[in-house]
């Protein structure tokens, strides 16, 4: 039985509680959380392309972060997911999930629970009532909460909850729900036990006088004293390596002393500096071995010359110019030879007592296995003493003034995202005689005893968490048994890897195939020299290795533990071989088992050349695609998993060339630095180029890799010739098949319109947030950078930077055009103004949308102490918008910048929010536009309240308009533009019909209230609107607060019928809203209106 608290119920039968004691560490992983999220860059916040069932992820709602898990997978782009730290569901779309960050996997908080043995009522058709949950939620709201699990069933408990009193006894939950009549009782956790009175007789004197002698004897005897070798403990000192000489020394420090050694050295520095002020003029030149003295010199660490602390060992050169000196540095170990006297100064004795900071150091029981260390076993140490998070030592008593110790490196091991993390200890001694470096000194023996063992793994789980102490000795017994498990030949594979069904079949990794050797053999199996299938058309996935074509090797992200898992099959398997073998010889096309030089892991290989003067073989890496120079000694003649594929495939990248006939050397190095073992998102652009390998779009961190290749200068921009002659044919193959008219009208479409007629709506929509990450190199986000990520990227567009070309448009994989990157001039009319269509279509979407707002801020500025709503009729244009589309906030928007296109009232206004999803829609709304314009027939008849498209005066291009008023006269007529809200009066020749796909576009603004106010009646309404626009004009963006009405986001109209596209039921359920200057100021803009009464607080 355990204290819980609740933290969600949905009923008594689905409720998710916490261990009580784990309240503090729940508050500071929340913390934590928001701290991690709100601190991460765009391009930092990956999204789920491919996501699955309980998949981990993280997601932002109503602006709190939230980690979660993938329940349920809906239509319509749809996702139920489960928050794991409260238990509460929500349905969301797709586009809201994120992956979880490796630093936020720790196990969940919520537990999942049904209160076991009672039934809802038969009356009630055996659904909770809502006084029974109000009743369960009551009394489960007691701090004093005990919990005692009855059973576990599909990954519920099955629980009997208790709560105390003061005073009295543990009150039954369930009982008292049976009671209170809101369920039944269905077994014996939830029945009521009544309390039976027995009158006991009272104790006579000899009965209790024999109770207090056995009390008094129990004291008498000797409790037995625990064996301290049944709970040993290892002292690992925490350590940080200065300098590295060998094995056989080195230089450390404890890392609790390394705050204390970075003050000693500011302490050196001031000392030698005043020192040298003060006998900078005379030279000492008679040091002798052994004699402290500060030294003016650059450690292998520093990165300018500083002073250190010496030690003079020897004398390196005595000349009658100057001597020289061998001097090690005290308090890093490094010895720095050939010293002139003149860079030496005498020490103060304070400072030569101070103690070395540098502990000298060396390996204990192993020594080198040549009997010296040779460079690549000092490369191997270096390697092994930053492969790891943290190092510790455990000592061995001293030589001199060398310590003997036992070097361990230790690394956190974390199953999955919500499971306890293990930190495991590796012995690094052990690790260098394992791989080869060294031998077992037959004197010493480092190893642990047995029961040292269990030690090595270590769970970050609090053990105070088991109340069970069977539990506590039965995980002690699991991490024994694995700490003695005998590895004599490298290490055992982790049998345990997430295993998924991407992955190839476990069974093609049974067949090692170590029967026959390959000696002799010129021909790898088939499966080897096939590259693993990938049908996918967008993926993430490793790079491996850049070849000198700039062709990538890579596999697919998923197949990471795979290829580990294999690995270390290998190793297992063939290290005996490799131990007992004598190099032989090898043929061209030969497979063999490679060690590589690195890391001293076994691959698959293929021998690519034959052996060369310096008596090494080119060999091929079969899963990774590289090819490095390897020793015979590093190679045994056997194809291990002949059926198994390569599991590495060759793409190459799309829209880039080489400046001159190939590839350079340093452009090679700068892509393979971009991109090898990092994980990229992958687009397949052509499925198959004329080289056979597939184009792909490569991006690091949301970063087009041709796109940094080309502005850097490394490679040129493909030109698109090829593609115009792929995409040219598909008119002319329609055009010879117009018996088909229904295939001819939808190549017209797709030749015109950047979207698809209202009926795929939907699925354009879907498809289009799948692909903006790969197509644009702006990361849309709820930020405020989110305009300037945007104008950075059509910057790059006009600069020809990006992965298209001015003349293409790109379809997706239904033939949608998703970004046209230029519009086609349009061809002569007999309009006299045809020809200016042209000159927009060069212009940048987003250029336009700017410019049309400014001129919008520009004229409202122009007229804030001028309202037309007096002395016209513009106050009755915004009653009526020609039925397009209302706009709506994404849901968990609670606050955002925005600008005030229009005070409509003296409490209503007009707000454009800058959001990225406005921004969207501007954007495609405006190339939709100028797409369809000239297609666009003349508007004709012109009648009132048409809407139609026109064109605005200031900037020569075409938005949505009202007609308004009719001057048939001067043959012009007043229009309202729908998503600037001005107005002005336009020729009937700059008028057109507007295409039914533009409808499909919400408007760009929406109405909202003040909230909490009200007009005092007795001032005028005009003079405090007129007010309000004064106190606002000044403004070009502002910050707002949003207070939903009840069931806004019930209301959604995602129905796809013709009315509901027109129509929407919130558009009479306005916002309310708070306006402030910016986040960090608490006044509202309006607050001298509240002041002088004219606004009145609700």
């Amino acid at each position: 039985m355990v204290m819980v608290q609740i933290l969600h119920v949905q009923h008594p039968q689905d409720f998710h509680v916490m261990w009580h004691k784990d309240g503090e560490k729940y508050e500071a992983k929340q913390t934590e959380l928001q701290h991690v999220m709100n601190g991460m860059s765009l391009a930092n916040l990956e999204p789920i392309y491919m996501g699955r069932l309980h998949m981990a992820c993280v997601l932002q709602w109503e602006g709190q972060w939230h980690r979660a898990r993938i329940e349920e997978m809906l239509p319509d782009g749809y996702v139920v997911v489960r928050f794991v730290d409260s238990g509460i569901k929500q349905k969301l779309y797709w586009d809201m999930l994120l992956m979880l960050p490796k630093e936020l996997w720790h196990p969940e908080f919520a537990i999942k629970c049904c209160l076991a043995d009672v039934e809802p009522l038969q009356k009630h058709s055996y659904a909770w009532t809502k006084a029974g949950i109000d009743a369960f939620k009551q009394l489960t709201s007691n701090p004093k909460l005990i919990m005692e699990v009855i059973s576990v069933r599909d990954n519920v408990a099955h629980v009997a909850l208790q709560f105390t009193c003061s005073g009295r006894d543990n009150t039954n939950v369930a009982a008292l729900l049976v009671a209170q009549g809101h369920c039944l009782s269905n077994g014996e956790s939830s029945k009521v036990r009544e309390l039976t009175v027995v009158n006991q007789p009272p104790i006579d004197a000899d009965t209790r006088k024999l109770i207090e002698l056995t009390k008094k004897e129990f004291k008498d005897v000797e409790q037995p004293k625990p064996d301290d070798k049944l709970a040993p403990t290892i002292q690992r000192s925490e350590i940080e390596v200065l300098h590295v000489v060998s094995p056989s020394e080195f230089y450390v420090n404890l890392k609790q002393f390394m705050i204390g050694l970075a003050e000693l050295k500011k302490s050196v520095q001031n000392a030698a500096v005043a020192m040298n002020e003060t006998e900078g003029h005379s030279l000492q030149t008679d040091w002798e071995p052994g004699n402290m003295c500060y030294i003016w010199v650059k450690a292998k660490a520093d990165m300018n010359v500083f002073w250190h602390r010496g030690k003079i060992i020897s004398v390196a050169d005595e000349t009658d110019v100057e001597d020289k000196y061998n001097v090690q540095l005290c308090d890093i170990g490094e010895l720095v030879e050939m010293v002139p006297a003149s860079s030496l100064l005498p020490i103060d004795d304070a400072m030569a007592l101070i103690a070395n900071g540098a502990l000298r150091c060396q390996l204990y029981g192993i020594s080198a296995k040549d009997g010296a260390w040779s460079p690549k076993a000092i490369q191997f140490f270096k390697a092994q003493l930053v492969a790891y998070d943290l190092l510790y030592v455990t000592g061995h008593g001293r030589d001199g003034d060398c310590a003997n110790v036992n070097l361990w490196g230790s690394f956190i091991v974390i199953s999955g995202p919500f499971s306890p993390e293990r930190t495991t200890f590796v012995s690094i001694n052990e690790e260098l005689v394992k791989n080869g470096w060294a031998v077992k000194d037959g004197n010493k023996h480092y190893d642990l005893p047995e029961h040292f063992a269990s030690l090595n793994t270590i769970t970050m789980m609090d053990t105070n968490n088991f109340d069970d102490d069977e539990v506590l000795v039965d995980l002690e017994k699991v991490d024994r048994l694995n700490a003695v498990t005998p590895v004599m030949f490298g290490t055992l594979p982790d049998q345990s890897f997430d295993y998924s069904d991407e992955m190839p079949p476990l069974q093609l990794l049974e067949n090692f195939n170590d029967k026959t050797p390959t000696t002799g053999c010129n021909e790898a199996p088939l499966a080897w020299r096939t590259p693993r299938d990938c049908k996918k058309s967008i993926f993430t996935a490793l790079p491996t290795y850049v070849n000198y074509q700039c062709e990538i090797y890579l596999s697919l992200s998923t197949d990471k533990p795979f290829n580990k898992h294999m690995c270390e099959l290998l190793a297992v398997h063939f290290s005996l071989e490799f131990q007992n073998q004598v190099p032989g010889t090898y043929v061209v096309g030969q497979p063999v088992v490679v060690r590589y030089h690195l890391d001293q892991k076994f691959y698959r290989g293929i021998v690519q050349s034959k052996i060369s003067s310096k008596g090494e073989y080119r060999v091929y890496y079969v899963d990774y695609g590289n090819v490095e120079k390897t020793l015979p000694a590093d190679m045994i003649p056997f194809a291990p998993f002949p059926h198994l594929n390569a599991m590495c495939f060759r793409i190459a990248l799309d829209g880039m060339r080489p400046k001159e006939h190939k590839y350079d050397l340093n452009t090679m190095d700068v892509l393979h630095n971009a991109v090898v073992m990092k994980l990229c998102s992958i687009r397949v652009m052509e499925s198959k180029a004329p080289n056979g390998l597939p184009l792909c779009q490569v991006k690091v961190d949301n970063e087009d890799v041709v796109t940094m290749m080309v502005s850097n200068g490394w490679v040129l921009r493909k030109t698109s010739h090829d593609k115009q002659e792929v995409a040219l044919p598909r008119p002319k193959m329609l055009e010879s098949f117009k018996m088909f008219d229904e295939l001819q009208q939808l190549g017209e479409v797709n030749n015109n319109t950047t979207v698809q007629p209202p009926p795929a709506k939907k699925k354009y929509t879907m498809q289009n947030q799948q692909m903006q990450h790969f197509e644009c190199d702006e990361d849309f986000d709820c930020k405020e950078e989110a305009l300037q990520q945007l104008q950075m990227s059509i910057n790059c567009e006009q600069k020809s930077v990006n992965g298209f070309s001015d003349d293409y448009t790109e379809n997706n994989d239904d033939g949608i055009p998703l970004i046209e990157k230029k519009v086609l001039p349009i061809s002569t009319s007999p309009e006299p103004d045809s020809a200016r269509y042209s000159s927009s279509s060069h212009r940048s979407a987003i250029d336009q949308v700017r410019r049309r707002i400014q001129l919008r801020n520009k004229d409202r500025l122009d007229t804030s102490h001028f309202s037309p709503m007096d002395t016209s009729t513009e106050r009755s244009y915004h009653t009526d918008v020609g039925g397009v589309k209302a706009p709506n906030l994404p849901r968990g928007v609670i606050h955002f910048k925005c600008s005030i296109d229009k005070v409509l009232s003296a409490t209503e206004l007009q707000i454009s929010p800058k959001l990225s999803e406005f921004t969207k829609h501007d954007i495609g709304l405006t190339q939709e536009t100028s797409a369809l314009i000239k297609r666009a027939k003349r508007l004709y008849p012109v009648v009132l309240d048409a809407v139609c498209l026109a064109r605005y005066t200031q900037d020569n291009e075409w938005y949505r308009a009202i007609i308004k008023e009719l001057h048939q006269s001067s043959q012009q007529a007043t229009v309202f533009y729908i998503d600037f809200h001005d107005t002005e009066m336009v020729p009937f020749t700059d008028l057109k019909s507007i295409p039914k796909e533009l409808f499909m576009f919400p408007r760009r603004t929406f109405r909202v209230n003040l909230h909490g106010i009200r007009i005092n009646t007795n001032f005028n309404e005009t003079a405090v609107r007129h007010s309000l626009q004064t106190c606002l004009c000044k403004y070009p963006e502002v910050f707002v607060r949003v207070h939903y009405p009840p069931n806004y986001h019930d209301n959604s109209n995602d129905d796809s019928s013709e009315e509901s596209m027109f129509v929407s039921k919130k558009e009479f359920q306005l916002l309310e809203v708070d306006i402030f200057e910016d986040e960090y100021t608490s006044n509202l803009l309006y607050k001298p209106l509240i002041d002088s009464k004219m606004f009145l607080l609700k």
